[in-house]
């Protein structure tokens, strides 16, 4: 009938119209839209890179916080374990008495078990700043986890209050809080608010023990202050609890004091210790061992007195 074959004829051409549809459906699905190049690694073969500001806190066994680590530039895990952080990196080194922050350009971790750093180097831009108000300021530095030792092998700068001093090699002992400078030591402390107390001082080596507010002058030492001058092989320097003040002044070998007002014009022995008053500047008494020679004032500038 012609109504039946009107019938197929609409039918066909919808089932041609929707496989049309379908057809050009399947292929739309089929484009592949281009991915994007992964972004190219700072270093080629590490295992893993973050790029941006990070920051990890890293406990200790008993989960005490031990470490604590940011930065702002990228986060480099290398496939022999180490990890690299730069931009301005800032790890602190905690302690149950007396953390340090050492802040640096760029930092390298050797980690061992337990994800704790066994060393971290640090490098551009090193600054340590340690308790008591101890800044130190060097190109380049090495934590070990092992003995708490900051290792500085080139030029080191400090400062500590009215005291600065600079020298080429230093370790830094956390746990002691004694500041070694190795060689080239060069030590200045700034007069007080009464102009007194000034010093300028050189030695090959030079220690400083917060803790124990001393302060150590090794080999070839030499101060010079308030127009006196002391010289021994080894000089010993005990401050006042606050670090501002000398107690007991201690010179072991050649040692030798010349110039100065109110009291001898010079002394030497192969040993002088030297007591001082509560102000760190009256001389209460001294001690010459071996070889004593004391030079006393004579009753002008022209006049000497007598030698003992």
């Amino acid at each position: 009938m012609r109504w039946q074959r009107v019938a197929q004829a609409v039918i066909a051409v919808l089932v041609i119209g929707f496989i049309g549809v379908l057809v050009t459906t399947l292929r739309q699905e089929r484009v592949v839209t281009p991915q994007q190049p992964p972004p190219e690694r700072l270093v080629p073969n590490s295992t893993s890179e973050t790029h941006g500001k990070v920051g990890t806190q890293i406990t200790d066994p008993s989960g005490r916080d031990r470490f604590g680590l940011t930065a702002e530039g990228s986060h480099i895990v290398l496939p022999d374990g180490r990890q690299r952080m730069t931009k301005n990196v800032t790890m602190r080194i905690n302690h149950p008495d007396r953390p340090i922050v050492v802040n640096a350009d760029e930092l390298e971790l050797l980690m061992k078990e337990a994800a704790t750093p066994a060393e971290a180097t640090f490098k551009g831009n090193v600054n340590l700043a340690g308790s008591g108000g101890l800044t130190v300021k060097a190109d380049e530095a090495t934590f070990a986890e092992s003995t708490g030792v900051i290792t500085i092998p080139g030029a080191v700068r400090f400062s500590k209050g009215r005291m600065n001093g600079s020298g080429i090699g230093a370790t830094y002992d956390q746990n002691r809080e004694v500041l070694w400078i190795l060689s080239q030591a060069k030590i200045n402390v700034t007069p007080d608010k009464g102009g007194a107390g000034g010093l300028d001082a050189v030695a090959t080596k030079a220690g400083l023990a917060r803790a124990e507010h001393y302060i150590v002058l090794d080999g070839a030492a030499r101060i010079v202050g308030d127009g006196r001058t002391t010289e021994a092989n080894i000089v010993t320097i005990r401050l006042t609890p606050d670090d501002e003040r000398v107690q007991l002044l201690e010179l072991r070998g050649n040692s030798r004091i010349t110039g100065g007002t109110g009291g001898p014009q010079s002394m030497a022995a192969r040993d002088i210790d030297l007591t001082y008053g509560p102000d760190g500047k009256t001389l209460q008494s001294a001690k010459l061992i071996e070889g004593a020679v004391l030079q006393l004032p004579g009753p002008s500038a022209a006049a000497a007195g007598k030698r003992i």
